[in-house]
């Protein structure tokens, strides 16, 4: 399990905040943790206060490259770094548990137990106070247009259980076909920032509505598949595993054509999310 960085606070005033929306200054949390809490005391309405969702525990891995972060419909509050993988092991392999530096030779020991190597999914920690109901989980994804590409997500409570996986409804997709390869980087901020201003006003979220023809999200084998087009992800329940229930995702640019979506690259980089009110009101 590798970390994608320090998180980048973009400052909710700076993109407009909501009419009536109090926004404090936010303040550093846990130093083992890369991201920012802004008080959960400190979102309110004139109407009232809103909605302050629980600390979410996501793990992720992709086929090659994403980026996490939240935000609200308009944009990214916070985004972590790229995770981009080069070798299958940095997307489907298990990290070491452990219980100290000591247990993680030349790299620490994560705060959920897992050595912060380059191995397998990644987990992102966001506290409660970071997001609120009308918020949405944020994955940028883009491949290295070889052999498969898609995306792989749990979201779990404080405590560990499971809340939501990838391929579960409420996940949209929005595609924009600007391609970038894996060791990139990927999309700027300021290309992000443009891409989910086009997707909400030009109506370009997808859903998996099951349909067979025209664009929208693919969803594809679970995480434990046999014979798929995927090995799965950390067989072995640890910190990094992500639960065999998951199922990868990807765009497709037409379910008619016989092309899948998670053999055949199409339409990257893409834009998955997932509303925080759909999480917790599972």
């Amino acid at each position: 399990m590798r970390r994608s960085g320090v998180a980048c606070l973009l400052v909710l005033a700076a993109c407009g905040a909501k009419s009536g929306l109090v926004v404090p200054e936010p303040v550093p949390i846990d130093a083992n943790v890369d991201a920012f809490v802004v008080p959960p005391d400190a979102f309110t309405f004139d109407a009232g206060p809103i909605v302050v969702v629980p600390e979410l525990i996501v793990v992720a891995t992709a086929d090659n490259s994403y980026r996490f972060g939240f935000g609200d419909a308009r944009g990214l509050r916070s985004t972590f770094g790229a995770a981009e993988a080069v070798t299958a092991c940095e997307i489907f392999c298990c990290s070491a548990m452990c219980t100290s530096d000591r247990d993680c030779p030349g790299v620490p020991c994560g705060p959920l137990g897992a050595c912060e190597d380059d191995l397998g999914a990644e987990i992102y920690r966001v506290p409660e106070g970071a997001v609120t109901g009308s918020d949405f989980l944020y994955v940028l994804g883009w491949s290295d247009d070889s052999v498969t590409q898609g995306l792989l997500v749990e979201v779990r409570d404080a405590r560990g259980e499971t809340l939501l996986l990838s391929g579960e409804e409420g996940w949209e997709v929005c595609a924009t076909r600007r391609d970038f390869d894996t060791g990139s980087g990927g999309p700027s901020d300021d290309e992000v920032a443009t891409w989910l201003e086009r997707c909400e006003r030009d109506a370009g979220w997808l859903t998996s509505d099951g349909s067979t023809s025209g664009p929208g999200l693919s969803v594809g084998e679970t995480n434990d598949a046999e014979g798929g087009d995927f090995p799965p992800v950390c067989g072995a329940r640890t910190a990094d595993t992500i639960s065999p229930r998951a199922r990868w995702m990807w765009f497709d640019d037409d379910r008619s054509d016989g092309r899948s979506a998670f053999t055949t690259p199409q339409s990257e980089f893409q834009i998955f999310r997932i509303s925080t009110r759909a999480i917790v009101s599972r």
